[in-house]
């Protein structure tokens, strides 16, 4: 008798559990799928990229089914720089298809300790990995399904500075006591990039045979993208003892110089300073 109980115990449990696995395989039957459609840069400047990540939903069951939510993170080069929850809601028909995008805004700023860091690299690789939350209500059942997308992001080159020379050198004798050399101090300042770059700001100072001469800025340089602009600025130099220094190597000899400053950058609505120094 027992043995007869124990044989239909282990029948029914094996029966069951059977019908379990068939109920399961049928569920899974209806769970939606998700595929990544594309990842489109809708926005760059020399602070950040605003980035599409777009997906498309097929409902594989029967009834309507809701998309409520969906939870990712999104790292470059490895370094977590946003997680949070995109609370989209759409309904996608019995059978039918339904897309849904998250857009993000990545700072470069925000890939190194220092402003030199963050742009060291021409390339940054963004991924995104997360989980998207769809309830079907027609049996009552949520489930979550991940997703993931990859893309590699160029990084915006920052400004670059170079020396161009003295020009328009010209001396000044009629007081042989206080005798004034004039010259411009030339550099150029290159948007390597495919937009406008704004600078509000750039300092200069510039040396010449270990005497400072020139101490100045410059506001408001607008390069448009692949522009050199070339900057100028009037240098005099008073004194007998500073011509006699400098009259030589102004004329086209070699000389020993250093123009170095600041250049002032509008970053995500943060002011940074670029240093810059040559040679």
């Amino acid at each position: 008798m027992k043995r007869r109980f124990s044989i239909l115990a282990i029948a029914a449990i094996v029966f069951f559990a059977g019908s379990c696995a068939e109920l399961d395989k049928e569920l899974k039957r209806m769970y939606p799928t998700v595929n990544l459609k594309g990842v489109e840069l809708i926005g760059l400047d020399l602070g950040s990229a605003d980035m599409r990540f777009k997906y498309e939903v097929q409902n594989n069951a029967a009834f309507p089914i809701d998309l409520n939510k969906v939870v990712y993170k999104i790292n470059a080069d490895g370094k977590e720089i946003f997680s949070g929850t995109n609370n989209t809601k759409i309904a996608v028909a019995a059978k039918g298809k339904g897309t849904f995008q998250m857009d993000q805004k990545v700072e470069f700023v925000s890939l190194g300790k220092s402003l030199i860091e963050a742009y060291q690299n021409k390339e940054v690789k963004i991924d995104l990995a997360g989980k998207v939350g769809f309830f079907l209500k027609e049996i009552n059942h949520t489930l979550e399904l991940p997703i993931s997308a990859s893309q590699v992001l160029s990084v915006p080159q920052l400004p670059k500075v170079n020396f161009k020379g003295v020009k328009n050198y010209r001396v000044d004798i009629r007081n042989p006591l206080d005798p004034k050399m004039l010259f411009d101090v030339n550099f150029g300042v290159t948007n390597e990039n495919t937009f406008l770059l704004d600078i509000p700001n750039l300092s200069v100072n510039f040396s010449a045979e270990n005497r400072k001469l020139l101490s100045g800025e410059k506001q408001n340089l607008k390069l448009a993208s692949g522009q050199e602009q070339v900057v100028s600025m009037p240098v005099t130099v008073r004194g007998v003892e500073s011509y006699n220094a400098l009259s030589k190597v102004l004329q086209g000899g070699n000389f020993n110089y250093s123009l170095n400053g600041d250049i002032d950058l509008n970053l995500t609505g943060k002011t940074f300073k670029l240093p810059y120094s040559l040679p």
